[in-house]
């Protein structure tokens, strides 16, 4: 509101003058003065500002924070037993663990500072939660052949780990993995592995916090939408339904949202917004992982074919019960989806978390939750080639050192999402995504690359490494392709982004290493993304609400 009142205040705020708790009864008395003697530079330069209008506009949130984490271990590995083909060993521990954490929010970043608000921030609640963990874990090295033709050696890795969560109980994990030397230059690895990730403090205890992405579709309850649960007829056989369902959510604002004069919203994506808060009994997700792949490392006994490794590994992630915050789109599909509320009932559990602005029938925030009810499904090959070679053997005699090149790419094959068992089946390969309404990190590029060349003599080394990312579509692409189809009007990476960095490293003593770096050497700007092409028929809901 600071801003809002500079900003259109005649010639943008220039001779700007306000002084807190001005009416009566107080008229002035104890009230904070705010000027403003350059305006806000909308049309200048905006060196022009002057320093009592950023004073006037500029808050200092002042947040507080504090983790505590305190636990014990005990660990024990050894010799387990001679076997035919080599010694098995293994080891076992215990662990128990307590983590405790509280987050205060400044009163101006909280859900009822409803007047002035921090630019730039979205509204959140202070949160204190703590969690315990008790864990009893043990692995097994087990060589189960060696010495023998396509059998140089066949070892076997098993684990395992049982986990009692304060609120989510007993978990089980655990995994075999083999490593097989078939020859002595070509090895194989891989294996299964079964994994648990418990939801963190805040998953569990966060207090409401709002939060937003762009995604698909549009606003249920407007004309245009293409939700086959909405209001819209063309998508929906219940479409009267759902209208007389929405007008019910609306209330008094429903005769403006469906006046014919009012700009309806978007029909294929919408700003979806969340208030958001833990869930004290949201359960563990589970992740299977398979893995695949060589390793190969030649033994010629010629220094320029030795210097070289390669490894190709193939992976498979497959998440259940992923633990993410509910998107809005699925609760106004349970709130109007005859599948999920037959009667039409307005106290539907989901209708009443539904927030309409009752003025204009405007979409807010949903009331929402973390919930275990997305999967996922990861797959790609990643591929690592190394050279490393003494000059002396490039004919470069006159020079000591070593010279190396490492070569990385990984390609993603596989990266979907499905929020709900009712959601359709979001492919995220080639895009920024996934958006914020999974627990995945986002960038869900075809491929990466890394590329380093090092130089190595005496005490002293030098590299030099190369990153390289392709473009990628937006996530709101990305979810309209998987559901929706047209073109988004958000952009994602439209070139590609090559990123250079430097370092090097000096051995002072045996005991002390100088090292130095540069990243970012050439001062490559960053890719833009979230660029528009064009603006929505209705930037905010259509409604007076952003």
């Amino acid at each position: 509101e600071r801003v809002r009142q500079i900003i259109q205040s005649p010639n943008y705020g220039m001779g700007f003058f306000r002084q807190g708790n001005a009416g009566p009864p107080g008229n002035g008395f104890a009230g904070g003065v705010a000027t403003c003697t350059s305006g806000v530079p909308v049309f200048r330069p905006h060196s022009d500002i002057t320093q009592d209008c950023l004073n006037a506009m500029i808050v200092q949130l002042q947040h507080q924070s504090q983790m505590e984490q305190n636990f014990i271990e005990a660990n024990v590995q050894g010799k387990l037993a001679e076997m035919p083909a080599g010694e098995a060993r293994f080891s076992a521990g215990v662990h128990s663990r307590t983590n405790s954490y509280q987050y205060i929010f400044d009163t101006l970043n909280t859900q009822s500072s409803f007047l002035d608000l921090g630019l730039g921030t979205f509204p959140a609640n202070s949160t204190v939660g703590k969690t315990s963990v008790d864990e009893i874990y043990g692995e097994l090295l087990l060589p189960l052949a060696a010495g023998r033709p396509g059998l140089r050696h066949f070892n076997l890795e098993l684990g395992y780990r049982y986990s009692d969560y304060k609120f989510q109980g007993g978990i089980d994990t655990y995994k075999a993995l083999i490593d097989w030397g078939i020859t002595e230059t070509l090895r194989f690895r891989g294996g299964r592995q079964v994994a648990t990730r418990a939801p963190n403090i805040a998953e569990m205890f966060q207090a409401q916090a709002q939060t937003w992405s762009a995604a698909t579709p549009g606003d249920p309850c407007g004309l245009n939408t293409v939700a086959p649960y909405g209001v819209n007829p063309a998508a929906n056989p219940n479409a009267a339904q759902a209208r007389a369902l929405c007008e019910q959510l609306m209330g008094s604002g429903a005769a403006v949202f469906y006046d014919p004069a009012t700009v309806q919203p978007p029909g294929s994506s919408a700003l979806w917004f969340v208030n958001a808060v833990g869930n004290p009994n949201v359960g563990p997700e589970d992740a299977t992982t398979w893995t695949a792949g060589f390793v190969w490392q030649p033994n010629t006994g010629q220094p320029l074919r030795d210097g070289f490794s390669g490894t190709i590994d193939w992976y498979k992630i497959e998440i259940s019960d992923m633990i993410a915050v509910e998107p809005g789109s699925a609760v106004y599909q349970t709130c109007l989806s005859p599948a999920s509320n037959p009667a039409a009932d307005i106290n539907h559990e989901a209708c009443q978390r539904i927030i309409r602005n009752p003025a204009t029938g405007g979409a807010t925030a949903s009331n929402v939750s973390y919930i275990n009810a997305g999967d996922a499904l990861l797959s790609g090959v990643d591929f690592a080639a190394n050279w490393l070679v003494d000059l002396g053997e490039l004919g470069l005699e006159r020079f000591t050192g070593r010279f190396g090149v490492n070569f990385l790419v990984s390609a993603l094959l596989d990266l979907e999402t499905q929020a709900t068992s009712a959601s359709p089946v979001i492919d995220w390969k080639g895009s920024l995504g996934p958006d914020p309404g999974t627990s995945l990190n986002n960038g869900a590029f075809d491929y990466r690359t890394f590329t380093t060349l090092s130089y190595t003599a005496n005490r002293w080394s030098l590299s030099l490494r190369w990153r390289h990312l392709p473009d990628a579509k937006s996530a709101l692409q990305a979810a309209m392709d998987s559901t929706t189809g047209g073109a988004a009007t958000v952009l994602g990476a439209e070139e590609s982004y090559d990123v250079f960095d430097l370092s090097a490293a000096w051995d002072v003593t045996e005991r002390a290493t100088l090292r130095v770096g540069m990243d970012n050497v050439l001062d490559t700007d960053p890719v833009i993304t979230g660029a528009r092409t064009a603006l929505d028929a209705n930037p905010t809901s259509g409604q007076g609400t952003t």
